[in-house]
């Protein structure tokens, strides 16, 4: 029997991936799946591919052009056959003793088990900071099992059962960017049984050109897009607790980044009636971080106005009033 299916999205990262495999014990009840996004063969060596020769990795090399990890996730989920699945990415690894936490919880009756993700650099300390601070609030009582579930928007660090997944037909988006955003949302209206482990099973790293910095128009606007449609979701099934807070998480992005942008999304926010979404989670917020300002959450369009004093729209509207001086 097969306890655990891994499943791994990688690109261009074959040393990376190596890593990754190399932090998962082999064990007969252990399924690890790795999909490649159609890799660059100028970049990765095919005849050397990590995992080409165990036994215990099966590959999956899709020849797709712009696809993505959701795309992968998803061709993973089809070749899985294990009682529950892990999602790791690629650039990131598992702790020494994975199996032994694994097998603490394997017989639990639950849906999934939510981990505290951990981190040896600095700069990922700070991304996960998030994350912990839910699963900190959980523990003080602050939260529940599914708020957590609600906030905790990635696949890593969570153990689910398969049989959960299929029944519920959750996938992931095939979008190049937050393509986790509404697998999440729905593992965390659908779940009937939550947990949350204080025990770190997964080490969370960072690198330059990975997907989680790029702030191009093009990111921005597709996960604005996905945390849109995530919203239009919750809405439409009545599970409205697990909006997000749309206008605060994109305003000041964009205006920082696109100016046209950020208007083209205010407008949407407007018409969709998103002005105001994301309330308990908004709460939630001002609850565990008080840099959060109430005010402004409670009203609005106060937001909106410190939105253009904060985040200094005139200095991103200098790149496009620059006169053109050339020789």
């Amino acid at each position: 029997m097969i306890n655990y299916s891994i499943i791994i999205p990688h690109l261009n990262i074959p040393q990376l991936l190596q890593r990754c495999l190399d932090s998962i014990p082999r064990r007969k009840d252990v399924q690890i799946i790795v999909v490649d996004d159609n890799s660059d063969p100028a970049i990765v060596d095919f005849e050397k591919f990590p995992g080409l020769n165990d036994a215990s990795v099966e590959l999956v090399f899709s020849k797709e052009v712009d696809k993505g990890a959701g795309y992968a996730r998803n061709i993973g989920m089809e070749k899985a056959i294990g009682k529950w699945v892990l999602f790791a990415d690629a650039d990131d690894y598992f702790v020494a003793n994975m199996l032994d936490i694994l097998d603490s919880y394997k017989d639990e009756d639950m849906d999934i088990c939510i981990f505290r993700p951990g981190s040896k650099e600095p700069v990922t300390k700070k991304r996960i900071l998030g994350y912990n601070i839910y699963l900190d609030a959980y523990f003080s009582g602050d939260i529940t099992e599914r708020d957590v579930a609600s906030l905790y928007p990635v696949p890593w660090s969570k153990m689910v059962s398969r049989d959960f997944l299929l029944k519920e037909n959750i996938k992931f988006e095939e979008v190049l960017f937050s393509n986790d955003i509404l697998w999440s949302t729905k593992v965390a209206v659908f779940a009937q049984k939550i947990i949350c482990s204080d025990t770190i099973l997964y080490i969370v790293t960072a690198r330059n050109g990975s997907l989680t910095t790029i702030r191009t128009r093009e990111a921005l606007q597709t996960r604005f897009e996905v945390s849109l449609r995530r919203n239009l979701y919750v809405r439409s099934i009545g599970e409205i607790e697990h909006e997000a807070p749309i206008m605060h998480s994109w305003l000041i992005p964009t205006m920082q980044t696109d100016v046209f942008l950020f208007f083209s999304i205010l407008a949407k926010i407007l018409k969709k009636g998103m002005i105001h979404s994301g309330k308990r989670k908004r709460e939630i917020l001002y609850k565990m971080d008080k840099r959060f300002n109430r005010h402004f959450y409670k009203h609005p369009y106060l937001y909106i106005i410190s939105v253009f004093l904060f985040a200094r729209p005139w200095k991103v509207l200098k790149k496009y009033c620059r006169p053109n001086i050339g020789g």
